[in-house]
């Protein structure tokens, strides 16, 4: 996902066509590939972990979502999903380099080989600071005045 161009101000019909053939074809394409090796290792588990890279797909307010590649997220998604951990993503920051982006990548999968860290399916790195999905109880007041179910 990192080589696909970061998103124009406009982009055209043409932009997404060429983004989706760089980067949502060759991620399918291996995914697809790694998929299929599963019928060759016993217990039907992926031996092999891929990571999808992105840049920019989560903003930090005010800045745009980089939508050329939000593609690769929601199929690494549906791919984490049935694998059972074969598929994991990560979003870099759009400032990043690629060589930090890369060295990024290289200690989450690291840490994915570890088993005694809690492995993350999704991570987003915005600058040093890492991401992760997680669940948090919030309590949320209504105001005074409101009715019970008058939602």
């Amino acid at each position: 996902g990192l080589h696909t161009p970061n998103c124009p101000d406009a982009p055209s019909l043409e932009d997404f066509r060429k983004s989706q053939m760089n980067c949502f074809g060759g991620a399918l394409h291996l995914a697809q590939a790694i998929w299929d090796q599963r019928s060759t290792i016993a217990g039907d588990a992926p031996s092999v972990l891929l990571w999808l890279v992105s840049a920019g797909v989560y903003p930090e307010s005010p800045r745009r979502a980089n939508i050329m590649q939000s593609q690769i997220v929601w199929l690494g998604r549906a791919l984490a999903l049935e694998s059972s951990g074969a598929f994991n993503l990560m979003d870099c920051d759009l400032d990043n380099t690629e060589a930090a982006s890369g060295n990024l990548l290289f200690d989450e999968a690291c840490a994915a080989v570890d088993t005694t860290q809690q492995r993350e399916s999704e991570v987003t790195y915005r600058g040093s600071n890492r991401h992760a999905l997680r669940l948090v109880r919030q309590k949320v007041e209504l105001p005074e005045d409101d009715e019970p179910g008058k939602y």
